[in-house]
């Protein structure tokens, strides 16, 4: 496969990714999707062009089949390659490729503490069983 000689990189403003440009011209990234996409660019070794997603999502898409956000912009061939917070979805795995998963997000919610270890064991059994129905019944 032949590269580009400039790859645009579709990209979503945020506090986790900042974008600084220089004096001299060249850019700087920070927060914590910049150093990685700063990284990545680095290991590509081309030129880039930053393409932003005005509307600062990652994608989804529209009635009509298009799609927002970064996802859009590669759809639309507006950019090859998009960084951000992507999370994997099978209908965005119809319109890209996905890298392999560079971070995951525990999520969780809290109750208040109980006192006795029964009810305690009683609300993980009840979550259990819901979650464990609610997989059974996706299926039919």
């Amino acid at each position: 496969m032949n590269c580009p000689p400039v790859i645009k990189v579709a990209i979503c403003l945020s506090r986790e990714l900042k974008v600084s440009r220089n004096d001299d011209g060249s850019i700087t990234f920070s927060g914590i999707q910049g150093r990685f996409i700063d990284l990545i660019l680095q290991a590509l070794n081309l030129k880039f062009e930053l393409v932003i997603a005005e509307d600062k999502e990652s994608g989804r898409m529209l009635d009509d089949g298009n799609w927002t956000g970064t996802i859009g912009k590669i759809q639309r061939d507006e950019a090859e390659l998009a960084l951000n917070f992507i999370s994997i979805s099978e209908p965005r795995s119809r319109i890209v490729d996905f890298s392999t998963v560079y971070m995951t997000d525990d999520i969780s919610f809290a109750i208040k503490r109980l006192e006795h270890f029964l009810c305690q064991w009683l609300w993980f059994i009840l979550l259990k069983l819901q979650f464990g129905l609610q997989l059974v019944s996706s299926f039919f």
